[in-house]
């Protein structure tokens, strides 16, 4: 049972290594469109089973609900946010969720905001992005949540900002860095031919250079 446990814990490690390892190549770089009320509303039909545990969910991404971005990592960012939000609720208080979004400059914005436990930024200032950091130890976790969101935020060509205080609620900003052009991303380079993506059209084309 304890090699099975252990056989379990080194495949989980070893998976989120892997995906570290994507990030950071860039395996992941293609930007697509991405509609922001379909991902939140993949993830509420994901943690269908702890959603009985949010009490008021606000969503208003009027202003911002297309963005041009790497699929995944959005879907991944998200997830974590909300997650961690029911994860991390005030057990004394209903459990409250906001989100938003918004364009600012050349970034576009998501706002993930809770009234749960919140965090203790005086201390764990330095800590809150670091890989297998944990700031709440009555919950089951790998305290990689955050890391990820860090890293996929700055593989976007973003970064994160964070407003907390225990027993306040948590409020995570999310600066995802609009591209400059989305109509001929790269797919495949070869001397003899190139196949190129269009984000603003969602087709593909190849170019033959011989």
């Amino acid at each position: 049972e304890l090699v099975h446990l252990s056989a379990g814990e080194l495949d989980g490690l070893l998976h989120d290594l892997s995906k570290i390892i994507d990030i950071r190549n860039d395996i992941y770089r293609i930007r697509e469109r991405v509609d922001l009320y379909e991902v939140f509303g993949s993830i509420r039909h994901e943690l269908k089973d702890q959603w009985a545990n949010v009490s008021c969910y606000k969503e208003n991404m009027e202003l911002c609900r297309e963005i041009y971005a790497i699929r995944p990592m959005v879907h991944s960012i998200v997830y974590n946010l909300v997650s961690n939000a029911i994860k991390y609720r005030h057990i004394d208080s209903p459990l409250a969720i906001s989100v938003k979004s918004k364009r600012i400059d050349n970034y576009s914005v998501i706002e993930v905001s809770d009234n749960g436990m919140g965090i203790n930024l005086e201390f764990f200032k330095n800590d809150l992005f670091r890989m297998y950091k944990r700031f709440h130890m009555h919950t089951e976790g790998k305290g990689l949540g955050l890391y990820l969101i860090k890293v996929q935020a700055e593989a976007m060509g973003g970064f994160v900002e964070v407003e907390s205080a225990p027993n306040h609620g948590s409020l995570f900003r999310v600066w995802i860095k609009n591209p400059i052009r989305v109509e001929d991303q790269i797919l495949f380079d070869h001397p003899k031919a190139q196949i190129y993506y269009n984000a603003l059209l969602d087709i593909a084309r190849l170019h033959h250079t011989s």
